[in-house]
C-alpha cells in the first residue's frame, strides 16, 4: 500500500485540518494517478530548472504539485526511475513557453 497525503505547500507543518489520503493499493495506480495529478506548469517548470524534460516519476514529483504531498511507501518501494509519458501537447506548450521567455 502507498498512502498519500495531500498537503497544500503553503501548510506544510502542521498538517492542515483539509488534508487528503489516497490509498494505492499497487505501484501502477499510484503512478497513474501522479500522471493525472501534475499539471503541465509543473513541467515546464521542471524543464526550465533543468534544461531538459521530465522523464520519471522522481522527475514529475521534484517541484510544484509534488511539493504538496507527503508520500508513504509502506512495503511497496517506490521506483522513482520509472518512466512517465508527457502530454500529447507538452511540445506545444513548451514552445510557447520558450518564445513567451524570450520576448
Amino acid at each position: 500500500m502507498i498512502k498519500v497525503t495531500y498537503m497544500p505547500a503553503y501548510e506544510r507543518s502542521p498538517l492542515p485540518e483539509d488534508a487528503r489520503e489516497y490509498i494505492f493499493l499497487t505501484f501502477q495506480e499510484f503512478k497513474e494517478w501522479v500522471q493525472n495529478y501534475v499539471c503541465t506548469s509543473c513541467l515546464l517548470d521542471f524543464y526550465d530548472m533543468n534544461g531538459e524534460d521530465p522523464s520519471d516519476l522522481g522527475d514529475w514529483l521534484d517541484m510544484g504539485c509534488g511539493c504538496e504531498i507527503e508520500i508513504d511507501e509502506g512495503e511497496y518501494p517506490i521506483d522513482w526511475h520509472s518512466p512517465m509519458e508527457l502530454p500529447e501537447n507538452f511540445e506545444e506548450l513548451k514552445n510557447k513557453f520558450l518564445d513567451e521567455k524570450e520576448e
